[in-house]
């Protein structure tokens, strides 16, 4: 068995599995808004699962236009999926209807797309791009869906974590470093 797996922590000396979400390939990423998850397969793209019950969680879709997915990252409000796809660039789903993912843009990247943050205004999202330093997207409603800036780093940008307005980039070997997300 492989895939994703719910577990209940409310004990957290015993934690206990609810059930289990099977993939053909690899499991490498999941994120949750609400009763929705999405399951990133490295190589058999997403997954889109209603866990309104639990412990009988069912795949609604899958979308497998991408292959080599590295990590993906839902919208504040569920409604978008936000896709690193390494060598495939930057990719944005609709998922409003998860029935019917759908994605309603792309943005070629230099580098290898391998992890994804976003601010809380969700104004900009943060690309690392593992040898090929930071990207910088903007997301305004008022400018088109492109990179705006970038920062080059010396080493491989492997993990990005936002908060509040820091952002934290795992670099390799290099550590890790602090950049202010502000404007």
């Amino acid at each position: 068995e492989a895939g994703a797996r719910l577990v209940d922590i409310s004990k957290p000396k015993k934690p206990e599995l609810l059930s289990t979400v099977d993939t053909p390939g690899f499991v490498n990423g999941i994120q949750v808004n609400n009763n929705k998850m999405c399951i990133s397969d490295y190589t058999d793209g997403i997954y889109i699962v209603n866990i309104y019950d639990r412990k009988a969680p069912q795949i609604v879709s899958h979308y497998d236009k991408f292959k080599n997915i590295y990590a993906i990252l839902p919208s504040l409000d569920g409604n978008k999926l936000y896709v690193a796809a390494g060598p495939e660039g930057l990719h944005f789903l609709d998922i409003s209807n998860p029935l019917e993912p759908k994605e309603t843009h792309s943005v070629d990247i230099t580098g290898t797309c391998w992890d994804l943050a976003i601010t809380e205004t969700e104004e900009y999202l943060f690309v690392a791009c593992y040898d090929d330093g930071l990207k910088i997207v903007s997301l305004s409603e008022d400018s088109p869906v492109e990179v705006i800036a970038e920062l080059g780093i010396e080493g491989s940008v492997e993990s990005l974590v936002m908060q509040s307005e820091k952002l934290f980039l795992a670099d390799g070997l290099g550590g890790v470093k602090l950049i202010n997300a502000s404007d």
